[in-house]
């Protein structure tokens, strides 16, 4: 899957330090997964920056609506490529 670079609050991830800086943003790299558990939906989040331990599930309220908006494309994006795979001659 194609990499996404995305910001997120720090409230949803990993942590580094303690730290006095509250507002500290922490960036996306990849989307591993996506699960669905009734109306919930998470993403298995690839922390920039840090080793596959700090992977998370994160519920997709915490990622934003930039976040969406990137996935959405990225998906859709994706399924034109499939189906143009199919359709050439």
């Amino acid at each position: 899957m194609d990499q996404i670079q995305l910001s997120a609050s720090k409230q949803q991830q990993p942590r580094r330090s303690k730290s006095s800086n509250d507002d500290k943003k922490y960036e996306v790299e990849e989307i591993l997964e996506k699960r669905v558990f009734g109306k919930v939906i998470d993403y298995r989040v690839k922390w920039k920056g840090y080793d596959n331990r700090y992977n998370s599930w994160t519920p997709k309220e915490n990622l934003g609506v930039s976040f969406l908006i990137i996935y959405m494309n990225l998906k859709h994006n994706l399924m034109e490529i499939s189906l143009g795979m199919y359709l050439v001659d």
